[in-house]
């Protein structure tokens, strides 16, 4: 009988499969007799976990970051223990992390994804995965106005180029004056 349940005959007294277990506790008795009448059992107490371990990632976090060194902090837990994490960086290689250990991680210009992995004691399996960009590269400037010459006027126009996927502001300083804000 399984969970106290109506007792199934076992053809042959052969072995048989458990099927379609629910998760959680269950008792199994298993019973035989002989052919004087004389009867046997075994009873024995398991469980099932069929439930993945819980994995979230606190860093990095859908932001931006001005280096390729990014820190990889996560959780990974599960009522059975956490047998092993990993974790693959731009869909790459898989990267062990001994003792489930946070790290440091090392990004790309541009884009980037991590998936942070973890199997429970059992074999179940999950994971999380952030995005995040890293923008370590400095604007290119160029000054186009005034060249590097003399000019017999006071009023001379500034004219430059800046470039950068993410240029927010720009501004200059005279002689090493204060900054001033261009627009």
């Amino acid at each position: 009988s399984l969970d106290g349940g109506a007792n199934t005959s076992l053809p042959g007294c052969g072995n048989s499969s458990l099927g379609s277990l629910s998760g959680g506790a269950h008792t199994v008795s298993v019973y035989a007799n002989d052919s004087f009448g004389n009867t046997g059992s075994a009873t024995r107490q398991f469980s099932v976990d069929s439930t993945a371990p819980s994995v979230a990632i606190q860093s990095p976090s859908n932001s931006s970051y001005a280096t390729t060194s990014v820190q990889l902090n996560f959780t990974a837990t599960d009522s059975n223990g956490i047998s092993r994490c990993w974790y693959s960086l731009n869909g790459g290689a898989n990267q062990t992390l001994a003792g489930c250990a946070n790290t440091s991680i090392t990004a790309s210009q541009g884009a980037n994804s991590v998936r942070a992995y973890a199997n429970d004691t059992l074999g179940n399996l999950n994971s999380a995965i952030q995005y995040f960009s890293v923008d370590s590269s400095a604007p290119a400037v160029a000054i186009i106005s005034p060249g590097n010459s003399t000019y017999g006027t006071g009023s001379i126009a500034l004219s430059y180029t800046a470039s950068d996927s993410t240029l927010s502001s720009c501004w200059y300083s005279l002689d090493g004056g204060a900054n001033q804000t261009l627009a």
